[in-house]
């Protein structure tokens, strides 16, 4: 029969039951059909046996659309040779492996991603040979919607597409699959996951490759790949070899690897655990590094000071997320009689373990149907959803929750449809932006239409190659004259002090897309979703910088400083508002604040004016004290506000009295500023401030959590005195007896009359307490500051004050409870006034010079002592004072609360309670040494302990000392002003409690974003300094050491161990990478290290390597 004869035989393609062997072959070896297609296919590529054998392409491709089988089963081999020589390291080449390997290769191809699934999932063993059938794939990968079962059933026609080059689909058609059976297959695949004894493949022949990670064993032999083959990679080869030796289970998943991979760099959890426990039973969907997978939880694990959650996901294999890897939650899912079966290890222990998480699996698998089902039903009504939900303002951000999505898509959505509109959600990444603390608030910010737009439109740009009309091709040689030129003026101006010089040269509206697009990408953001900024991001820096070997956000940093858009000291945490919120709209803010400020204290109001009393407006401050007829006049008591001689916040004060027939017990009052007495629940500001939730202090772009103009008015403390009018406060007492105890209390709304405004250095002076001496590495040692004298009567007040607060220090050194000592650092302005960080996107803009910066490094144990130590411990007596006073008036209160820290040995609290200074500080790395887990803040409405602060249970500790600082302070005051009043409280039980549990997740993410903040312009400076080579600068970074916080961790992506180092010098910690598993020090070993790499960014990175 002609070539020709076979490529239109129906009958060869209906047929592929007749099978044969090659001479020399062994029973259980991989065999193809003699059918006249695959003859055609070796005849012309050879014996190949790549990732998928030749009878299944006969089979996938002998459908009544198929025009040409032939052509399209040559298509695919052809790309699979390409995607190996093209996007796999060299050893790939010739060796076949499970797909998963291939990811990180063929990161762009999303068609590449499914022709290696599918031709892995339809490879064949004859039922003759005895050999166990390689996994389905959707036993490995079930849990991801872009790899899952639905594409391994669409890849056909997608190959039909792409060889016809369209979009239509081909007739219907079924795939079936032998089954042995639900249960046997799921023992089998429990079995394979945990690495139970499976079926060898015959030993390969002389010839044969076979897999360094193990699971099947191919032929490769096809000479066309050598046409593509790059030279050998050395270094990749041995890092592959060096995983296949640690592997001593199931090989990793790739997908596996991807998602756990470097989770030091790229942590997204502020603490190392959080208060939420997982019971087992709670069925789970977990997302990080844009990978998902759902499961049910079995357990819960404490490895490296983190919990991590035991989970079992369809595949039969055996996850470990971190506890805020969690999106999704049912608990109670699998009924406690089957899940308390299934043991809380990696792996089932036993048969009956074993077979009570085959029917977990039986359950998983129903779930993973109906969800399917679902999701596939949502997709049509879940098209308009966008335009329904988007601001009507194209350039601004809305929100929306999932049960309002849910049900703009379903009238009546049960949880499948919920848990199907959560995963549409998460995919539309382009439209939708899921909160950093989704779990609790289940939130989705919506993107603005603007902000859409862009990204389509740069990625239209990128899918245009080289054309003329393509606006990327005329902006990359002009973007790239303007880099060179940028760089060579900030280099020869370094030592300059910060300015801008504006440019007449503008940017075409093409270029101000690609800028605004690149200025977008900088947005800090989680990697729980699929970042829709990358693929354009990298298209368009690989055209800027063909040089570059991996692209990074510091990159895209570096790149618009170099191009003039953003100052060199921008950085992307304090980027956000700016690019939210243009400088004419912030001023217009800040004008319209000095609007609603001197309308409400012009004399006289309207509202003042008024012939009957007029409800409160949104604008509309207090007319008057409400709690003017009961409060307590403190006459000419001094009040002592100390705090650092910037400080415009002055929130707090303290005084002290003696009890003339109580020798050594004295009261102690702590005198809070008042703003619930001017500001209502409802007023704009207060609104503003429940969005802001806290001040920010970040060195270009300080945001107070209250106006600023409203300080003057009566709310910072002495501020009202100047004015001529009573300081209002809320005041706390405590009675302190002479063994340290508060014995009595009282809360009330106060009147101060004395206020003296003092700073730390000078109450150290005048008390002889010590001065905190701070190291300045980059500098000579600091000269001792100027400080105020103050009058002997003053003296003794704070000398008393004093006393009483050794005593309460005495009292907690008795229980048993520390804190933790890190050298720690801190960087500021010399001079107050940020340098200017305009965007540019009109004009070319060229910055010159650099911040005139300090940088300081400190010790925490050091600096709670002396008045710094007094101010703290007088304000942690009005937390617990404020406690009390809520427990007894039966008044919901939100206490911050901490649970005792966790010790492998019990008995090693009595070593470390030996190591404590007189504060109460112990070296962190001796906790690390122990293998202690330090207790996480979280906030209950319950008086519970506060056990780092020596708080027992029953008494509890809520924080209400900074109400112009913290919107949870300032909830407290209006919380007590109801009750100073005997109404009804002002928020409710259930508020308060859905409150602390968005709170916890809002106090890390501002946490986060400051210490992204921090890192950046610390980060910043170390570079100048290196870059500049002073002595002083060599004279530290020459002769740096590390102190090692963390076991050794094996880096999956690099293939390299890496932990973490405190660098005393520097008061920073970072990672140390890029070693051998034998060149990992011990927790607590003092190794040479040096500055390998710094990228800044939206997540800056400071990396460090061993002196050998």
């Amino acid at each position: 029969m002609s070539k020709e004869d076979q490529r239109t035989s129906r009958v060869g393609r209906k047929s592929c039951s007749g099978v044969s062997r090659r001479d020399g072959e062994s029973k259980g070896e991989w065999t193809h059909s003699t059918t006249p297609l695959c003859l055609e296919l070796e005849e012309e590529f050879g014996n190949i046996h790549c990732t998928i054998q030749l009878p299944s392409l006969h089979t996938m491709f002998m459908r009544e659309d198929v025009a040409d089988p032939l052509k399209l089963s040559r298509d695919y081999l052809n790309m699979e040779i390409e995607a190996r020589s093209r996007f796999a390291p060299p050893e790939l080449h010739k060796t076949p492996v499970h797909p998963n390997f291939l990811f990180p290769f063929c990161m762009q191809s999303r068609l590449l991603r499914r022709l290696c699934y599918r031709s892995y999932s339809t490879a064949k063993l004859p039922k003759s040979s005895g050999q166990q059938k390689p996994l389905n794939d959707e036993h490995h990968h079930g849990q991801n919607e872009d790899r899952g079962i639905q594409d391994m059933m669409d890849f056909t026609s997608d190959m039909i597409s792409v060889a016809s080059g369209s979009n239509a689909r081909g007739s219907a058609w079924t795939r079936t699959k032998s089954r042995r059976g639900d249960e046997q297959r799921l023992v089998a695949s429990l079995r394979f996951a945990e690495g139970a004894s499976v079926v060898p493949l015959s030993p390969p022949p002389p010839g044969k490759v076979s897999d360094p990670l193990g699971e099947i064993t191919y032929n490769f032999t096809h000479p066309a790949a050598n046409k593509y083959q790059p030279e050998s990679n050395t270094r990749i080869e041995e890092q592959r070899a060096k995983l296949s030796a640690r592997v001593t289970k199931r090989p990793i998943s790739l997908e596996k690897a991807r998602y756990h991979a470097d989770e030091e760099l790229f942590a997204e959890d502020a603490d190392p655990s959080t208060s939420t426990v997982f019971a087992p039973g709670t069925f789970i969907e977990t997302r990080r590094n844009e990978v998902s997978t759902h499961g049910i939880v079995l357990g819960e694990m404490l490895s490296n000071r983190r919990w991590r959650i035991v989970m079992l996901v369809s595949s039969g294999d055996v996850w470990t997320p971190l506890r805020d890897d969690v999106m999704f939650a049912v608990a109670d899912f699998v009924p406690n009689d089957l899940i308390s079966r299934c043991g809380g290890n990696e792996v089932a222990g036993n048969h009956s373990e074993l077979m009570a998480r085959v029917k977990v699996l039986q359950r998983l698998h129903q779930v993973d149907k109906a969800v399917e089902d679902a999701y596939n039903k949502i997709q049509r009504a879940a098209r308009s959803l966008y335009s329904r939900t988007r601001s009507s303002d194209p350039h601004a951000w809305s929100t929306v929750n999932l049960a309002d999505a849910a049900k703009i898509i379903s009238p009546n959505p049960d949880l499948v449809h919920t848990f199907a509109v959560h995963k549409f959600l998460m995919k539309q990444s382009l439209q939708y932006v899921a909160d950093p603390d989704y779990r609790v608030a289940r939130t989705f910010h919506v993107r603005p239409q603007a902000h859409v737009d862009i990204i389509n439109a740069v990625t239209a740009m990128t899918r245009q190659g080289d054309a003329p009309s393509n606006p990327l091709v005329e902006f990359v040689p002009k973007a790239r004259e303007l880099i060179a030129r940028h760089q060579q003026i900030r280099r020869s101006t370094r030592d300059e002090s910060p300015s801008i010089v504006p440019t007449k040269v503008k940017w075409a509206p093409a270029d101000r897309q690609i800028l605004t697009f690149l200025l977008h990408s900088l947005r800090p953001k989680r990697s729980t979703q699929i970042d829709p900024y990358h693929v354009g991001t990298f298209a368009i820096l690989k055209r800027l910088h063909t040089n570059i070997q991996e692209i990074h956000e510091s990159i895209v940093h570096q790149t618009l400083v170099d191009l003039g858009v953003i100052a060199p000291w921008q950085d992307a945490a304090s980027l956000v508002g700016k690019v939210d919120q243009s400088p004419k709209k912030q001023k217009l803010l800040e004008t319209q604040e000095k609007a609603i400020i001197d309308k409400a204290f012009s004399s006289p109001s309207p509202r003042q004016t008024a012939s009957a009393p007029v409800p409160l407006g949104s604008e509309d401050f207090h007319l008057q004290d409400p709690l003017h007829s009961i409060r307590h006049d403190f006459g000419d008591l001094p009040v002592f506000v100390i705090d650092d001689v910037t400080a415009e916040e002055l929130d707090d004060g303290i005084s002290v009295e003696s009890i003339p027939t109580e020798p050594g017990s004295h009261w102690v009052h702590v005198h809070i500023a008042d703003p619930a007495s001017l500001l209502p629940v409802k007023h704009v500001f207060s609104e503003a401030a429940k969005k802001l939730g806290s001040s920010s202090y970040m060195i270009n772009a300080p945001q107070s959590m209250l106006p600023r103009a409203l300080m003057s008015h009566g709310l910072s403390l002495g501020s009202a005195l100047q004015r001529g009018e009573p300081q209002r406060v809320i005041s706390f007492s405590g009675k302190i007896d002479a063994d340290g105890d508060i014995v009595d209390y009282k809360v009330r709304a106060g009147i101060i009359n004395n206020v003296k405004a003092v700073d730390y250095d000078s109450v150290n002076a005048a008390l002889s307490l010590p001065t905190i001496q701070r190291l300045t590495p980059f500098e000579g040692q600091n000269s001792s500051k100027p400080h105020r004298s103050l009058a002997a009567e003053d003296s003794k007040q704070l000398m008393v004050c004093n006393d009483v607060v050794q005593r309460l220090l005495a009292r907690r050194r008795r229980e048993a409870s520390f804190n933790v000592s890190a050298m720690g650092s801190e960087i500021y302005l010399r001079q107050r006034g940020a340098p200017e960080t305009l965007i540019n996107l009109k004009h070319v803009a060229v910055f010159r010079g650099f911040p005139d910066l300090r940088y300081t490094v400190f010790d925490p144990a050091s600096e709670d002592a002396g008045s710094r130590q007094m101010v703290a411990e007088m304000m942690k007596v009005a937390c617990r004072v404020a406690s009390r006073f809520s427990q007894d008036r039966g008044l919901p209160l939100l206490r911050r609360t901490a649970p005792p820290a966790i010790l492998p040995n019990p008995s090693d609290l009595q070593d470390l309670l030996q190591l404590r200074t007189p504060n109460g500080f112990v070296p962190f790395v001796e906790v690390l040494k122990k293998g202690v887990m330090l207790g996480t803040a979280s906030y209950s409405v319950e008086p519970l302990g506060h056990w780092g602060i020596g708080v027992p249970d029953g008494e509890g500790y809520c924080r209400v000392t900074s109400p112009l600082r913290r919107y949870s302070d300032l909830v407290a005051h209006w919380q007590i002003h109801s009750a100073l009043l005997s109404t009804s409280p002002t928020f409710s039980t259930d508020w308060l409690k859905n409150y602390g549990d968005a709170l916890v997740w809002q106090d890390r993410a501002r946490k986060k974003r400051q210490q992204l903040h921090d890192d950046f312009w610390k980060y910043l400076y170390i570079r100048h300094q290196i870059e500049s080579q002073s002595p002083e600068a060599r004279a530290v970074l020459d002769n740096l050491t590390g102190e090692v916080i963390s076991n050794g961790a094996l880096n999956t992506m690099s293939m390299h161990f890496q932990c973490q180092v405190a660098i005393p010098k520097l008061g920073i910690s970072a990672d140390l990478r890029n070693m051998e598993e034998d060149q990992v020090p011990q927790i607590g070993s003092i190794v040479p290290v040096r500055v390998e790499e710094i990228k800044l960014g939206s997540r800056p990175q400071l990396d460090f390597g061993l002196i050998s």
